[in-house]
């Protein structure tokens, strides 16, 4: 396992190779290019997790060019279901793969948990296990409410 902290200029992604050509993206920043080069470098050809830590531009703005690069060969999407969300180009981008088969409902992940941690990523012993420990239910609804998104950030452990 190899973890990449990729300079994307403005906003953030962080890349983590598992081996078998398989890695886990969380956030692509605003422009996906850097990342995309990376990942095509260490010739992953399958996306275990597109973990999006919360759906502003910086983070989510370069989802729509991995996801077009990675069409059906995506494990699971994770994210934070906000207002945000709804309204941007990465959401029409789900919906869009969703009505041409490439992307089942069943591969969407809310990220949230209850009051104790959740496992977003956990598939054996040899490899890192991912869990969610915030928003909540609660956290996220409160912070479509107040309009606050960066409220609502996915923090994973």
């Amino acid at each position: 396992m190899e973890v990449y902290f990729v300079d994307i200029g403005r906003g953030t992604s962080n890349l983590i190779l598992l081996g078998g050509r398989r890695a886990i993206v969380i956030d692509c920043g605003q422009n996906s290019g850097s990342l995309l080069q990376l990942l095509a470098q260490f010739r992953v050809d399958t996306i275990a997790r597109l973990i999006i830590s919360h759906n502003h531009h910086d983070h989510v703005g370069g989802a729509m060019a991995l996801l077009t690069q990675y069409e059906g060969r995506v494990d699971r999407i994770c994210f934070v279901h906000d207002d945000v969300l709804l309204k941007s180009k990465f959401g029409g981008k789900i919906l869009q793969q969703i009505k041409n088969g490439t992307l089942k409902s069943s591969q969407l992940l809310r990220l949230e948990c209850d009051h104790s941690p959740r496992y977003i990523f956990q598939e054996s012993n040899d490899l890192p296990t991912l869990q969610i420990v915030s928003p909540t239910f609660t956290d996220n609804l409160q912070a479509i409410t107040e309009g606050n998104p960066n409220a609502t950030s996915g923090v994973l452990v």
